[in-house]
């Protein structure tokens, strides 16, 4: 026997299989007869032929063509039939079918019978399967383009033939061309789109070849795709099935033709080329004669620029810039995996692209400071500006530089870079060992064959009209920080007076020592907004099922325990992923350390799933062998923590884990490795190794922390975990381990004086709800402290603790917030803790009381404390202390302060005094 403590990721893959597969009563409530038909089950994996029939006492299987011979029945809780005695099939409690491996033949139609006990007239229904089989690779390869799974730029002829193929596909789909943006469908036409289908044993090849023609535009390129039209693509829910390709053509080439495309321009090229050699051989002969006539020009008279030459040269020059840009840029933001364990599912940046919550610094005078909600992207970096763009891992930094590219690639209404010349992405480990930004462009940017060197990269650069630059993950540079910003500085001097823009990409406090980050604007990530979410499941999941996504969207609001986790985009991803794959569309998950166990299981799942398809039981053991061996990985992920290190060079991890582990768990997507560059050839470097996520490391390093704490009898591992920046690390180590949990939880209490991180972890072991539910009124029933001086960790429990209380609408009789208030964030109804962390208007919140030994309130800021207190429902009571604050307040206060229902006091040079709703005046208190 294995259980998941011993095992955290075979263990974790049964954890999910009970999830996909539901519980009792999971599928419907309906009476029997309650079974779709058709149903489509997936080629060379687990498949299930859902029949409600709770309730039903007596569930048999047939094959429709002969129903004397049951492939599975179940009588009194008593499964047989000779495909349950095979291992081919099992029964779920509900009575639905499920077969262990799907294949060809299982395409056909079943009998089902069910009846109670005793029953004299049993129901039957016909249930009919088909089979799909996912096409190699899962989407259209288009002609012409040799990596179908990256941006593809095609030089095309304002008419011609486009040709795209969908290989190895059951059953049958339709394919069709059309303009990708719904603007530019009048810019080209598609007719004759002629479809062949070449069958093969158990799949077909789809090949569609269609007629195009471009209309006059005043464009240069124009984006088209290959699909599959809505009504074929629904069924396979885990495939692309679509590409898009960019058809780059000159516009005086476009307008009325006839014949062969490109046939009758030939003449008409032949001869704009002779008229312009000859153009410019006439002007060569008459600069020469000129100078002669007049003699040596002097410097002072005649200042060009650059001669007329070196001027076409300088534009060529950029054109070529530019096309190379695109064309690389386009390969990231084609290739984009919404989760990283869906390796063979690549998206378009656009289709994944939500924009989360942006928040602006806004800095008043010496010391005031205040976060100011931003509407969109869209308006965040204007001209001639640097920004700072922080946020935590896997907030989106990365994502929102993808879509910058995008937006320039691709110009729209709205778009802030449509006037933009150039824009250029580097990643920080792109900037490793170079000492410029040319040298970081032409090494990781350009293709190897380019024409343009470093030289030519920083002409265009400097001579530009308008320029922006993004740095993302500046904070993955290990040195060398100075020389590359410096060059970045000089470039942004020369440029003074033109539209040149800076974005840097940090987590916070990712910015290397010295760097002028006071002279520079700071936006930040803050996650993802409920309608944010709604907008990406209505995008990804669902196959486009309303109903699916708001009932995704409800489970989350209700789960106390998931919906703060949701908040990171990364782990929301994964969550409206694996919902969007359980029939309920619900996560019975209550617990941090249960949350990380089903990131982890939805990573081994899906890879298991791809072993199994390919049959390669070699591959499989070696799975097997890699997942209950992780004790390196555990230990280095927690000394990562410990140290505060996210990244290895390949070398050192694989030294320590084993190389074979390493792989294994990057293929998995737990980890992910990267190149920085190199002082050597184009595009070496030293590669690096890391934690997809912070929560992944976490959740290795409470394996680790649990072990020791289950082996050691001293609190010293507990007390250097103490100091680290993980919010869950003693959360899940307890859920982890009883022996760990009964320690961390008295080493909580007794030595780090914090009883809400004790009752967090107790809950992780305990399943017991009562039992917690009574800790936590407890602890509510005294004032619950927040302080400036507090940990992270401890700051952070006290808020997760509080959230539990409010969703379980326990009362919190008092909250104190001392010399940690920030500002109030009305659109989000929250209160910004030390610039970091956010605090919800709790609904079951009674008293709050603010103390600011420093600083003064303005009207504003009071005013919006006010606004934020009419969103928790049971306050009584407001108090200040300590703080400086309005003598005078504005009468118009909020209904409830108003209603005398909240009482607002203020205590000063220990005097209490009491807000006259009526006056807005202070008056001692009685």
């Amino acid at each position: 026997m294995f259980s998941a403590e011993t095992m955290p990721c075979t263990g974790e893959v049964l954890f999910l299989m009970v999830l996909l597969m539901g519980t009792p009563n999971s599928f419907s409530s309906g009476s029997p007869g309650e079974c779709p038909s058709p149903q489509f089950l997936e080629f060379g994996v687990r498949g299930t032929v859902h029949c409600a029939v709770d309730g039903s006492l007596y569930v048999t299987w047939y094959n429709s063509l002969d129903t004397t011979y049951p492939i599975i029945q179940i009588r009194d809780s008593v499964k047989s039939g000779h495909g349950y005695e095979s291992g081919e099939y099992d029964i779920h409690p509900n009575g639905s079918l499920i077969i262990r491996q799907v294949t060809l033949h299982h395409e056909m139609t079943f009998n089902v019978t069910v009846s109670e006990r005793n029953s004299k007239q049993p129901s039957s229904v016909l249930v009919k399967t088909k089979v799909i089989v996912y096409p190699d690779p899962p989407y259209p390869i288009i002609e012409g383009c040799n990596d179908p799974d990256a941006f593809c730029g095609l030089e095309v002829n304002p008419e011609g033939n486009l040709t795209c193929a969908l290989t190895g596909v059951r059953p049958d789909v339709d394919l069709e061309w059309r303009a990708f943006n719904e603007g530019d469908h009048g810019m080209i036409t598609f007719s004759n789109q002629r479809v062949e289908v070449i069958k093969h044993p158990g799949e077909s090849d789809i090949n569609l070849t269609g007629e195009y023609r471009i209309h006059p535009t005043s464009a240069n390129r124009l984006t088209v795709e290959c699909f599959v039209p809505t009504s074929d693509a629904g069924h396979f829910r885990h495939a692309r099935l679509r590409s898009r390709v960019d058809l780059f053509f000159t516009t005086d080439s476009v307008g009325p033709t006839g014949g062969q495309p490109g046939s009758a321009l030939f003449p008409v090229i032949l001869v704009a080329i002779l008229f312009i050699l000859l153009a410019v051989v006439g002007s060569l002969v008459y600069r020469r004669k000129r100078r002669i006539r007049e003699g040596p020009y002097e410097p002072e008279e005649v200042t060009p620029m650059m001669a007329d030459g070196d001027l076409n040269t300088e534009q060529e020059m950029k054109r070529i810039f530019q096309r190379e840009l695109r064309r690389r840029y386009g390969d990231l933001y084609h290739s984009v995996k919404p989760i990283p364990f869906y390796r063979d599912r690549l998206s378009y940046v656009n289709d994944l692209f939500v924009e989360v919550s942006l928040d602006k610094l806004i800095v008043t005078g010496r010391t005031g400071r205040s976060w100011e909600k931003l509407h969109s992207y869209r308006n965040a970096f204007v001209k001639s500006s640097r920004y700072i763009l922080e946020g935590h891992a896997g907030y989106g930094k990365s994502t929102l530089a993808l879509q910058l590219v995008s937006d320039w690639i691709n110009p729209s209404d709205g778009s802030l870079l449509n006037d933009v010349e150039v824009v250029i992405l580097l990643q920080g480990l792109q900037l490793d060992g170079a000492d410029s930004v040319a040298k970081a462009i032409r090494r990781n940017i350009l293709p190897k064959d380019s024409t343009l060197d470093e030289t030519d990269i920083k002409k265009i650069l400097t001579g530009s009209g308008s320029v922006m630059i993004i740095l993302d993950g500046i904070e993955e540079l290990d040195g060398g920080v100075n020389h590359i910003m410096s060059d970045i500085m000089g470039l942004l001097d020369t440029r003074r007076d033109m539209d040149t823009r800076l974005l840097i990409t940090t987590r916070p406090s990712g910015l290397p020592l010295g760097f002028a980050a006071d002279k520079m604007e700071r936006i930040r990530l803050t996650g993802i907004e409920e309608a944010t979410q709604l907008e990406y499941l209505h995008r990804v999941v669902g196959d486009g099922d309303s109903a699916a996504a708001q009932q995704i969207m409800k489970n989350l609001r209700e789960n106390v325990f998931i919906s703060e986790f949701c908040r990171v985009p990364f782990i929301f991803a994964i969550y409206a992923h694996i919902s969007d794959e359980i029939v309920e569309k619900r996560l019975n998950i209550l617990s941090v350390t249960n949350f990380s166990r089903l990131l982890v299981a939805s990573l081994c799942y899906h890879l298991r799933n791809k072993l199994d398809w390919s049959y390669d039981a070699r591959e499989l053991d070696k799975a097997n062998s890699y997942e209950q061996k992780f004790e390196p990985l555990s230990q280095i992920a927690f000394e990562g923590l410990a140290g505060e290190r996210r990244e290895w060079t390949k070398e050192e991890f694989d030294s320590k884990v084993g190389r074979g582990l390493a792989d294994h768990y990057e293929r998995l997507g737990i980890l992910k490795s990267g190149v920085k560059s190199g002082t050597g050839q184009l595009l070496s470097g030293t590669r690096i190794v890391r934690f997809q996520h912070v929560q992944l490391q976490e959740w290795y390093a409470a394996h680790f922390l649990s072990k020791q704490v289950d082996s050691r009898e001293d609190d010293c591992i507990l007390k250097d975990a103490s100091v680290i920046d993980a919010q869950y690390l003693f959360r899940m180590a307890s859920g982890l381990s009883k022996n760990a949990s009964d320690r961390i939880v008295q080493f909580s209490r007794d030595v780090l004086h914090d009883e809400t991180l004790a009752i967090l972890c107790a809950f992780e072991e305990s399943d017991k709800l009562d039992f917690v539910k009574t800790q936590v009124q407890e602890t509510c029933s005294n004032a619950v402290e927040i302080q400036s001086s507090d940990a992270e960790l401890r700051q952070s429990s006290a808020i997760q603790f509080l959230g539990l209380a409010s969703a379980y609408q326990i009362p919190i009789s008092s909250l104190h917030l001392r010399d940690c208030f920030s500002s109030v964030d009305l659109t989000r109804r929250e209160i910004l803790l030390d610039v970091k962390l956010r605090l919800p208007a709790f609904a079951s919140l009674v008293e709050l009381h603010i103390s600011q030994s420093e600083g003064e309130f303005t009207r504003d800021e009071f005013g919006n404390i006010f606004e934020f207190c009419e969103n928790c429902q049971k306050l009584e009571s407001l108090r200040f202390e300590s703080t400086s604050l309005p003598p005078q307040v504005e009468t118009q206060c909020p209904g409830r302060i108003t209603e005398g229902n909240i009482r607002v006091s203020w205590c000063t040079d220990g005097t209490w005094y009491r807000l006259n709703t009526s006056t807005g005046g202070w008056h001692p208190e009685v």
